[in-house]
């Protein structure tokens, strides 16, 4: 298991195909957790833009914005206990993924610990299992990522980027001796 101290950030890869990751969101879990039960805040945090579209109640279509309908992920949230776990399965091309959030107090009132647990299918071919790892290290990344931004936008009502910034060398003092 991987911790960073800084962050309260974890990262652990569970049995083939699973992983897991923790932050810790200095909110209220009744806040945090009504910020995740609606996909459509998945848009505030992910990287890369998508577009949530909900098809029923607990049915929603994920699109990555300018792609195609390869890039479309079937998602469903099969069972929830309101204030501690959303669990939900989701298809997109030849795999599958079933995931769960679950929500926890942080010890001494600091907030609401998050874990995501995420068990990926792919295909099952000998080829597919090596491509499966590599892509279980990128979804690990990503998970962490959304975490941290989430962590971001509902601690400070902002993501912080260095997006758009100048960068060049460093300028030289201006004062003369």
């Amino acid at each position: 298991m991987a911790r960073s101290t800084k962050t309260g950030s974890r990262i652990r890869f569970t049995k083939p195909g699973g992983i897991s990751h923790s932050r810790t969101i200095c909110r209220s879990l009744s806040a945090v957790y009504e910020f995740c039960r609606d996909p459509r805040n998945l848009p505030l945090v992910v990287k890369n833009p998508v577009a949530v579209e909900r098809l029923e109640p607990n049915h929603f279509v994920i699109l990555r914005d300018g792609e195609k309908d390869d890039a479309r992920i079937d998602l469903r949230i099969t069972s929830e206990t309101t204030g501690q776990t959303i669990s939900w399965k989701s298809e997109w091309k030849n795999s599958s993924h079933q995931g769960r959030i679950d929500f926890i107090p942080a010890p001494a009132d600091e907030g609401t610990e998050v874990t995501v647990v995420i068990h990926e299918r792919g295909d099952g071919g000998r080829i597919s299992a090596a491509l499966d790892r590599l892509r279980q290290h990128c979804l690990a990344e990503a998970i962490a990522d959304t975490l941290r931004r989430m962590k971001a936008l509902l601690e400070a009502g902002e993501i912080a980027t260095t997006d758009g910034q100048a960068v060049g060398e460093p300028q030289k003092s201006r004062k003369k001796k």
